[in-house]
C-alpha cells in the first residue's frame, strides 16, 4: 500500500512483528528439513543406535529448539540497534535493508541446507554401497529382508530429496534475492541498480514459487 496504491502507515509495528515470524519460519522450515535428515541418517547409518541416541525426550527438545531458536535469533536483529526497529516510535526498520542483516539471515538458511544436502550424499552413499554388496554371504530369506529394507530406505531418500529440491528452488530463490536486493550494502540497490518495475516482477516470481512449495 505504501509503495503503489500511497497509502502511508503512521507504524510500521505490526509489518514488524509480521515479517520476525515469517522471516524465523522461513528459517524453521529449514532447519525442520535439516533436522529429518539427521533423523534418516542416524536411523540407516546407526540402526542398532537409534533409539539410543534419538530418544523421545530429544525429540521434543530439538523440534521446541527448532522453532525457539530462529524466532529468538530475529527477534534479537528487531531490538539490537538503537532507535532502529522495534527500539524506534514508530518501528523504522532502517536495519532491514542493510545487508549485514539481510547476510546473517542468507548464512543461517544456506549453512543447514548445505549440511542437508551433504547428509542425504552420505546416506545415498552408504545405501548404494549396502545395494551393491555381494549377496553370496546371505541366505535367501535374509537376502530377500535385505534387500526390501534397502530398496524402502532408497525410495524414502528419493521421496526426500525431491521435496528437498523443490524447497531449495523456491525458498532459496527467495533468501538470494534477498541477499543480492537492499537499500544499503548489497550487489544490487533498489530503485537505483533495479528499478521498481523490474524488482516487483522479480519480487512476485520469487513469492510465486514460495507459495507454489507451500501448496
Amino acid at each position: 500500500m505504501p509503495v503503489v496504491v500511497g497509502i502511508h502507515k503512521r507504524t510500521e509495528c505490526l509489518a514488524a512483528f509480521l515479517e520476525i515470524f515469517r522471516i524465523s519460519g522461513m528459517l524453521t522450515s529449514n532447519l525442520h528439513i535439516c533436522a529429518l535428515t539427521i533423523l534418516q541418517f542416524v536411523g540407516i547409518v546407526y540402526p542398532l543406535q537409534y533409539k539410543a541416541i534419538l530418544t523421545a525426550k530429544r525429540q521434543r527438545l530439538l523440534i521446541f529448539l527448532l522453532w525457539a531458536v530462529p524466532l529468538a535469533f530475529i527477534f534479537i536483529w528487531f531490538i539490537a540497534t538503537p532507535n532502529d526497529g522495534l527500539r524506534h516510535p514508530n518501528c523504522k526498520l532502517t536495519f532491514y535493508g542493510q545487508l549485514p542483516f539481510r547476510l546473517s539471515v542468507f548464512v543461517s538458511f544456506i549453512v543447514p541446507l548445505l549440511a542437508t544436502f551433504a547428509l542425504y550424499g552420505n546416506i545415498l552413499f552408504t545405501l548404494l554401497k549396502e545395494k551393491a554388496k555381494c549377496w553370496n554371504d546371505l541366505r535367501r530369506s535374509m537376502q530377500d529382508n535385505y534387500r526390501r529394507r534397502v530398496k524402502s530406505n532408497l525410495k524414502l531418500v528419493w521421496t526426500t530429496l525431491l521435496i528437498l529440491s523443490t524447497f531449495t528452488f523456491s525458498w532459496g530463490v527467495c533468501v538470494l534475492y534477498f541477499v543480492l536486493v537492499c537499500n544499503d550494502g548489497c550487489v544490487f540497490i533498489y530503485r537505483y541498480s533495479i528499478t521498481f518495475r523490474v524488482g516487483f516482477v522479480i519480487s512476485s516470481t520469487v513469492n510465486f514459487l514460495v507459495s507454489s512449495f507451500l501448496k
